[in-house]
């Protein structure tokens, strides 16, 4: 099993993100459509576990992986 490219994954959110936001969307105006799309991204990314980050939504597994900062320190 080959491991999916970045650009496979956004085009599977992309894809995620226009179905189900159209489908929320109908015939709304762009202010009702912002409001929609955020709603939904906050969904997305807060409340959805996900199998690529082992079951955790997005919002957690950056919670989890902070990075690390280091200083050079010269004895």
């Amino acid at each position: 099993m080959t491991q999916s490219s970045s650009a496979d994954r956004n085009a599977v959110h992309h894809f995620v993100l226009v179905t189900e936001g159209c489908d929320l969307l109908d015939d709304a105006n762009l202010t009702e459509a912002r409001v929609v799309l955020e709603d939904w991204r906050h969904d997305y990314n807060h409340h959805r576990p996900h199998r690529s980050l082992g079951g955790q939504t997005p919002a957690a597994y950056a919670a989890n992986h902070q990075p690390t900062i280091t200083t050079n320190q010269h004895p």
